[in-house]
This record gives C-alpha cells, structure tokens and sequence, in this order.
C-alpha cells in the first residue's frame, strides 16, 4: 500500500495519546514531557517517514520529480544499464562578412567564437564556436561575392557553445563577433540553427525504466520488443501490432496472434531446389523468399525478370515463414516444358526463419494461447528531385555530392512508421552540409506515385527507402 505523509504533528498527538492512556496524570501540553520526549521523537518521526517515501518512489516512480537526480541516476544504471542522456548542442553555419573586396587571403580558425546580441530582460547570450577552419581565398574573391546581399561572404560551420534547446536561434540572430578578425566586418546566420536538446529530466529517464522493466518478461509484448532489440543487433526497428490493432489482417483466422514487423533483413546462404514443372508457380520451400539467383532447366539458364520473376505473397502472411513466396514464370517468355525438371537457386530472410521466429518458437519461450509470428516491414520506395543553389566560394559538384548523401542517410536512418516530411530531410540537409543556399524540392513522392511535391505518410508496418537512382539534385 502506498506510504501516507505524516507530518510532526500527527506524531505528537500520536505520542500524547500514548502516554495518556497509559497514564492520565502525565502532563503532555506543558513541561519535560513534552519538550524531551515527545517534540524531539515526532522531529525524528517525520524524517524517517520521509525516507520511506522517497524509497517508496524510487521503486514505484510515482512521482519521478521529486526523486533526487543522482538518486535517479543510480536507480536506473544499477539495475537496468540506463545512463540520463545528456543535453546536446544545436548547430548550424554562420557567414562571414565585408563589403570590401580582400586583396589578402582571410582565415577563420576553428573555435571562433560567435555569439547572439545579449537579451537585456534576460540578460542571456547564446555563444557559438566554429567547428572547422576555413579560408576567403582573396584571388578568387569574386567567388564569394553574394550580389544578393552585396557582401564578399564566406561560410563556416559553427555548434553551441553550451548543450540545451536554447541553442536553436532563428535566422539572423548570431550577429556578434566576440573578438575582432582582420578582413571581415560582420557575421550572420542565415538560417536557423538545429538540433539541441536539454538533459534528460526525471520523468523521461522513469519512462525508460518502466519500458526496461516490462521488456524483461518475454511472454508480454514489451518483452518480446525488448528481448528482440537486445539480443539480435541486426535487426534496426520492430514494432508489434495485436488485439483489435486494424493492421492485424489475421486475426480473423488466428487465435492469440500478435505480429511483430521487423525492419531488418539477413540473406541466408544460397538454397537450391528442384522440381517438376507442372505449369504453375512453384512455391519455396524455406520463406520468406529475399531473391531468386538462378533458374535453370538442364543447359537453359532462365533470364530474371523476362522469363521469371520472385512473386511474392502479399497475404495475410506475407513476409513470414507462413508466406508463399513462389518462382512465376512470365507469360511471353521462355519456359520450361511440362515435366521437366527445374532448379531453382534463391535466399531466405534468415533473420526472420532462423533466427527471430526460430528463438520464439523454442519450447522455453512458447506462451500458450499466443499465436506470435515475426515479418519483414514492407519498404516503400520513394523518389526526390531537387533544384539545388550553392552558395558563393563553394564546389557545386561537391555540394551537390553532400547533399546527395545527406539525404541518402536520413532517409536511411527513419525507422517504422516514420513519415518523410520535406521540411525534415531540408533541415538534415543544411544541418549536415556546407554552402547550401537553397534547396527547392521539384518532385517528392512515392515511386509510382503521380509526380507531386507532398510530404510522405508511411505506416507503422512500413519503412521508407529510397535507391540513388531515384535521387535527383539539379544545380542552378
């Protein structure tokens, strides 16, 4: 049961009663009595009451504000290896300013220090450090001329000084220089930092103990996530749908079912089977199927993809090992004769056979009534033209490569049911790389889609991906 406040008070009246009904006469209110044994016991009392509470809260996390930070800190690392993440620094790009032309090369070192005008109600200025060197090479200084702004200008990377989300400042407000630099006059941001984040707070660091603390039991669903995540590094993100969950397309047939989607695959060793054709699509024996690598039929080697192609079951139990994944012969090219002997060579997701579903389907790990199957997330290919201009004293072709790279690895690092936003992969763009002046986004959307720009909505069974091919940048 939980541990009530009690105050000194209720301990005093507590004591008095004691000592009355034991004996009548004893004065309480006034004298000895009161002031050495009854005031000095309930002091006592309600420090001890006090610590209770507080172990009290250290075990069931009711009130995760009120525990002491390193108290905290010990709870969580003793018992579950969690460590309070800690605040981390906003950054961006400030350029460097003159309006005359340098006739000597200008060098910013790094750790330059910059720094916002300083708030007088608050009395607060957010210093930034530049991250990198860079130099205005003054021979080619016409290369840096923004006629936009009508200053020579040159870029640098720069990263908050101090680690919070007080970091992030909009456009045009680092415009402080904290010490002179010979040859430029001025310094600005033009657009806004990002990133930044505070010390992890109490009531986040309780939330991940209380997911720890679920995860340990493997017959519930948190365990399940928990125990995956822990014991198998290749698999990059899972998430479990069951009960009346409309992404549960087998529930209707399946007692007790509960899949797990997993972003994630291992390609087995080849696997090479034969059969009779027969006229119909052959289904592999081990699922779910990743690739076919070779058909032949005696001396005639098939052409993927004109004569076959992996057909894969988008059913109820698509990417399981329940899938029937099956070798389809294509209408208008070549194949086999009735009764002929085929072999057929191809992968399995091993990750999902061997080692998820293999793990779960022990006897040690089986749970009555539950009906747990482990599939591969379905990827959703998208596409994404843009029109790129780099600023003034930077490669285009360099720029255009970074930026081709940045985007590449965003979208690479979403997990399951991440929506692709355009104002997302932007800010991961000029977070990332250096002498972006604007990025314009000419076609955003699902490959096969109709040719719009529009930000990408993506399940929680799904995970977006995008192949180079379909990443286009122009230079204007």
């Amino acid at each position: 049961m939980p541990v009530p406040t009690k105050m000194a008070d209720a301990y005093r009246q507590q004591l008095e009663n004691e000592i009355i009904g034991r004996d009548p006469s004893v004065e309480t209110q006034y004298g000895p009595v009161r002031d050495i044994v009854i005031r000095p016991a309930a002091t006592v009392f309600e420090d001890q009451n006090a610590d209770v509470r507080s172990v009290e809260n250290l075990q069931t996390l009711a009130d995760p504000s009120a525990i002491v930070a390193s108290d905290m800190d010990q709870l969580a690392f003793d018992n579950w290896q969690i460590k309070r993440l800690a605040g981390t620094r906003s950054t961006g790009y400030v350029v460097f300013r003159t309006s005359v032309r340098p006739l000597a090369d200008i060098t910013v070192a790094a750790g330059f220090p910059v720094a916002t005008v300083r708030d007088d109600s608050s009395n607060v200025q957010i210093q930034f450090a530049t991250t990198s060197s860079a130099t205005l090479v003054a021979v080619n200084a016409e290369l840096y001329f923004n006629t936009a702004t009508g200053y020579y200008e040159l870029s640098v990377p720069i990263r908050a000084v101090d680690p919070g989300s007080g970091g992030k400042v909009a456009a045009f407000r680092i415009t402080v220089l904290q010490r002179a630099i010979s040859g430029f006059t001025s310094v600005t941001n033009p657009t806004a930092t990002v990133g930044g984040t505070d010390l992890e707070d109490n009531q986040s660091v309780a939330e991940r103990i209380q997911i720890a603390r679920l995860g340990i039991d493997i017959s519930t669903v948190y365990g399940i996530l928990g125990f995956t995540r822990q014991n198998f590094s290749e698999v990059e993100d899972l998430i479990a749908v069951y009960g009346t969950d409309p992404l549960l397309i087998r529930a209707s047939v399946d007692a007790g079912a509960i899949d797990v989607y997993i972003k994630g695959t291992v390609a087995s060793t080849d696997i090479v089977e034969s059969y009779i054709y027969t006229g119909a699509d052959y289904v592999l024996l081990k699922q779910p199927a990743m690739a076919i690598a070779s058909v032949t039929n005696g001396f005639v080697t098939y052409i993927a993809n004109v004569d076959y192609e992996l057909n894969k079951d988008t059913d109820i139990y698509g990417g399981s090992i329940r899938a029937v994944d099956a070798l389809h012969f294509i209408v208008g090219g070549a194949s086999p004769a009735l009764g002929d002997v085929v072999t057929v060579t191809y992968q399995y997701d091993a990750l999902i056979r061997d080692s998820l579903q293999a793990t779960f389907d022990q006897p040690i790990n089986t749970v009555i009534g539950r009906d747990l199957l482990f599939r591969e997330a379905t990827r959703v290919d998208i596409r994404i033209t843009a029109d790129l201009t780099v600023l003034s004293g930077f490669t285009p072709s360099t720029v255009q490569t970074n930026v081709k790279s940045a985007i590449m690895n965003f979208v690479a690092a979403l997990k399951l049911g991440d929506d692709v936003q355009r104002f997302d992969v932007s800010a991961a763009v000029l977070n990332a790389v250096q002498g972006v002046d604007n990025l314009v986004f000419t076609l955003f959307d699902y490959v096969g889609g109709g040719g719009g720009v529009a930000d990408l909505t993506i399940n929680k069974s799904e995970y977006a991906n995008i192949f180079l091919a379909d990443l286009v940048i122009n230079i204007v």
